[in-house]
């Protein structure tokens, strides 16, 4: 199928935008002020249950091509009645609500695609059992498992289960997988080859001091390491330690977890990973094959060559060919090397090494302090205000997950609760192997994304990525307020920061996403899945991008023009 130029492309939320207004009125309850349909109306309504997107796989995506926009126009037209009575009904939903004085959840969330199904069934809310409908409606929704905010105060807000839940985070903080130091390591890990690349997506190396068949322990010293140079007194997970240093892992050649299960199935012809010693066997499988010891050293076993650039490279190999479907063997390999695991124990200690970009945190701003600090309880939460991802209490983890759309499949608040203190002290927060992998290959698409520049980025993932966000206006417009002396000060220093550490706002929202999957156990299937999710997070980062610089246009716009030319960033 021939490639449609980028500029025949129609942003998705403008197509609903504008084949909402023109449903006419009675759309009130479910729009905002200015007519447009409010947030939770796209995400509850418009998208899950009148475009359907899982069915019709060209409504997906974030840009849309002229006849699936026309697609969509057409199906919410043709929805125009039913959701002007699924506003009828909100309306009265809410009315019966308050009359039960019933102040538990958010109604929107509650209500928004009951009120849908409601519509469907029984049409407009007229007649004398309209009412009765909405009561047993709104009497069942709050009968819900208590899944709500108040439900997760009340719990934690009771000392007894506080104190229980402090003892508990104690406990698996002190048995969280820390790395072994190198004096208590034992022989080096089996020597792997690196996956090939697939020559799909055509990519050029990022390092090429390191051939990509080198042969590289799957779990090697200083295994985290993303960057060229690995810093001395790095600590490791030892390899013949690893199931007694993780308590939470299952034994890699098992493979029972369902992320591992997924990507297995998806990338049959991976290359074997081997994550056991060399005497652990599994039989009928291609890993119980001999592999001979690192050679010693002078002073003891000899460390494995390159551990950083082995999973730059594995990586790389993901980024430069999951746009196509590709990469599936490199991405199992980081899964059944449990790099992602080891990354986030490693984070624990101190700052092992870099990601092949000066200035980039090793924990690329998941965390505001040097290393993660013990979560805490929590007894209150903001979503203006809410802290870096690794430093949030269990509070504020588990009311994250009650404010998204979805929260209805989740268990319990009392079960969220004891899931999230098991959650907080996993390595990277995640408890799902193939979710911290995403992270990992995420981090790493992250910190070498370069929209202030103009090279080539090293994999065609960082390529596709740049030229989107170089051809924002508003990106030439923070560029030009990079280059001016008071840029640091002046109405475009947040944006322009922005795009000067990418990495900040694409691995926050990247964890969050991952973090949703996480709790529904919803695991990273293939690379196919993996660049979907890498993509549409990086349309979220750019969409916030352009509207804080159009925030900021408007500000120096309202005062006059003189205002605008002071600035010396507004040009």
């Amino acid at each position: 199928m021939p490639e449609i130029p980028d500029e025949r492309l129609r942003p998705r939320s403008q197509v609903i935008d504008r084949a909402w207004r023109v449903l006419g009125p009675g759309l009130e309850p479910l729009s905002g002020p200015d007519g447009a349909p409010l947030t939770r109306t796209v995400k509850l309504v418009v998208l899950p249950l009148v475009l359907r997107p899982v069915l019709r796989p060209e409504l997906a995506g974030d840009l849309l091509t002229p006849r699936a926009a026309g697609l969509a126009a057409g199906l919410l037209r043709g929805e125009g009645d039913r959701l002007v009575a699924t506003a009828r009904w909100f309306a009265l939903l809410k009315r019966v609500r308050r009359a039960l004085k019933v102040v538990g959840g958010n109604p929107q969330d509650l209500y928004f695609q009951r009120c849908y199904e409601l519509a469907a069934e029984h049409g407009a809310p007229d007649g004398p059992v309209a009412e009765d409908v909405a009561r047993a409606a709104v009497l069942d929704a709050a009968d819900r498992g208590g899944r709500t905010v108040s439900a997760l105060r009340e719990h934690l807000g009771d000392p007894e289960r506080a104190r229980a839940v402090a003892a508990a985070l104690a406990r698996a903080w002190a048995d969280r997988p820390l790395p072994v130091p190198d004096h208590l390591s034992g022989p080096a890990a089996p020597a792997v080859p690196v996956p090939p690349r697939d020559a799909a997506v055509p990519g050029a190396p990022l390092d090429t001091a390191a051939p990509f068949s080198a042969p590289v322990s799957a779990a090697p010293p200083d295994v985290t390491a993303l960057g060229t140079t690995p810093v001395p007194g790095a600590t490791s997970v030892p390899s013949t330690s690893r199931e007694a240093a993780v308590p939470d892992a299952a034994p890699v050649p098992a493979r029972p977890s369902v992320a591992g299960a997924s990507s297995r199935a998806a990338v049959p012809d991976a290359a074997p990973v081997s994550a056991a010693p060399p005497d652990s066997t599994v039989p009928g499988s291609t890993r119980d094959a001999a592999v001979p010891a690192a050679t010693p050293g002078p002073t003891g076993p000899a460390r494995p060559a390159a551990p950083a650039e082995h999973l730059r490279e594995l990586a790389d190999a993901v980024l430069d060919s999951c746009l196509s479907g590709g990469g599936g063997p490199a991405f199992a390999a980081l899964v059944d090397g449990a790099a992602g695991r080891s990354l986030g124990a490693a984070l624990w200690t101190g700052p092992v090494s870099g990601w092949g970009r000066p200035g980039v945190p090793v924990h690329l701003g998941l965390t505001a302090a040097d290393v993660p600090p013990p979560p805490a309880v929590g007894a209150g939460a903001s979503t203006t205000a809410l802290p870096a991802p690794l430093d949030r209490s269990v509070y504020e983890r588990v009311f994250t997950l009650l404010r998204t759309p979805g929260h209805d499949d989740l268990p319990p608040v009392p079960e969220l609760v004891d899931a999230e203190v098991a959650r907080a002290c996993a390595p990277l927060g995640l408890t799902g192997e193939s979710l911290r992998a995403a992270l990992l290959v995420g981090g790493r698409l992250a910190a070498g994304l370069d929209p202030l520049g103009s090279g080539a980025g090293p994999t065609a993932a960082h390529r596709a990525l740049d030229r989107r966000w170089r051809r924002e206006s508003s990106v030439a417009r923070a560029r030009r307020a990079t280059v001016d002396p008071a840029w640091t000060q002046g109405p475009f220093a947040d944006p322009a920061r922005a795009l000067r550490e990418p990495w900040t706002a694409y691995v926050r929202r990247l964890w969050a996403r991952l973090h949703g999957r996480d709790a529904h156990a919803v695991p990273v299937s293939d690379t196919a899945e993996l660049w979907a999710l890498l993509d549409g997070i990086s349309y979220s980062v750019l969409r916030d991008h352009r509207a804080r610089v159009r925030a900021v246009l408007r500000s120096l716009a309202a005062p006059g023009p003189e205002t605008a030319d002071a600035s010396g960033s507004a040009a």
